[in-house]
């Protein structure tokens, strides 16, 4: 199957990038539907706070599509990355490992920052510092390969 992944090379304000694709719509897929569980999502906080008169069954429906959306993101990332080489795989490790690093320093320290004054979070925002530190993480891991 590596005999079939065609190599790209871009150069963008994060450096040159690798990118390997085994077709072009890989790489677009796995963005549109991450960018439609995140609408999903936003959506559905905003409808969901908006109107808090809802019945149960439309707020479980309504809470629940952003979720599907989510595991679908999953698998098709799953998929990108069994069909990457190992470049594109050490790349995206440790994008995830400082990620997730980032993400358990930043949830604890900030648990202590909460009990001594700090605004409360949700989980929400601190797994959107996850996600950033992970982009933040594969264009370092990016560049250092490059």
């Amino acid at each position: 199957m590596t005999d079939q992944i065609e190599q790209t090379e871009s150069r963008s304000w994060l450096g040159r990038t690798h990118v390997y694709l085994n077709s072009p719509g890989d790489s677009y897929q796995l963005l549109g539907w991450t960018l439609a569980w995140a609408i999903a999502f936003v959506g559905a906080s905003s409808f969901l706070r908006s109107d808090p008169a809802i019945g149960a069954r439309a707020g479980w429906v309504v809470a629940l599509i952003p979720n599907f959306l989510a595991l679908v993101v999953v698998i098709v990332y799953l998929r990108f990355l069994r069909d990457a080489d190992e470049l594109v795989r050490r790349i995206q490790l440790e994008g995830l490992a400082f990620g997730f690093g980032v993400g358990v320093i930043f949830s604890m320290g900030y648990q202590l920052l909460e009990r001594a004054g700090a605004p409360e979070l949700s989980f929400s925002d601190m797994a959107a510092i996850m996600m950033f530190a992970f982009v933040v993480g594969v264009v370092r891991a990016n560049r250092r390969y490059s």
